[in-house]
């Protein structure tokens, strides 16, 4: 399983109830918990939450791929150079509707996993960039929850197209799926012919 920062939460959720099904995880820049505690200061504040509700109304429009883009950079985390507001407003009209966009914002942030990482008992492999030093020491927190949990460092500039690379291949190794040529015989292909 692996899974990105709050999505990477049901990933250890199952590995944790069910280790039967889960051969191995890898959580890239975890996030066990989206709102703000005094325990956990990584955490979301819910005057954020209800700005992102507010925000929502703007779903599948210009307007919201800019605030998206904004918000984003807001947090350390700069967008991909392609990751323009009219591909975030796409998108998101691609990905659902603004009340479920709104179920889906009230769901992350009652999100809280911590109580069930000790629980996990299969391989788990954590990854985040050392420069976003609150991710990074997040990612050590998380880590220190997970029994036998390796932390690694991703490489490469945040989210940038060599990064996301390298880190491809660190998971490719950890899971023990290294890249392997792919000879073809045959090829399927479809021909049509019209008037």
């Amino acid at each position: 399983l692996s899974g990105v920062s709050v999505s990477g939460a049901p990933n250890a959720l199952l590995a944790a109830t069910r280790p039967e099904l889960v051969k191995s995880m890898v959580w890239l820049e975890p996030n066990p918990r989206s709102a703000w505690a005094p325990v956990y200061p990584w955490g979301r504040k819910p005057e954020d939450l209800e700005a992102e509700l507010r925000d929502i109304d703007l779903w599948g429009t210009l307007a919201y791929g800019r605030w998206f883009v904004q918000d984003e950079a807001s947090r350390d985390n700069e967008m991909p150079p392609d990751a323009t507001a009219a591909r975030m407003a796409k998108a998101t009209r691609n990905a659902c509707t603004p009340d479920v966009a709104r179920g889906l914002a009230r769901i992350w942030s009652e999100t809280d996993v911590r109580g069930v990482l000790s629980a996990v008992q299969v391989p788990t492999l954590i990854l985040s960039h050392p420069e976003r030093k609150e991710q990074f020491d997040r990612a050590n927190y998380v880590a220190s929850l997970i029994q036998g949990a390796e932390l690694q460092e991703m490489p490469g500039r945040a989210w940038s197209e060599e990064g996301v690379s390298s880190t491809a291949e660190k998971l490719r190794h950890f899971v023990g799926a290294e890249r392997t040529p792919t000879e073809l015989d045959t090829i399927l292909s479809t021909v049509m012919f019209t008037d």
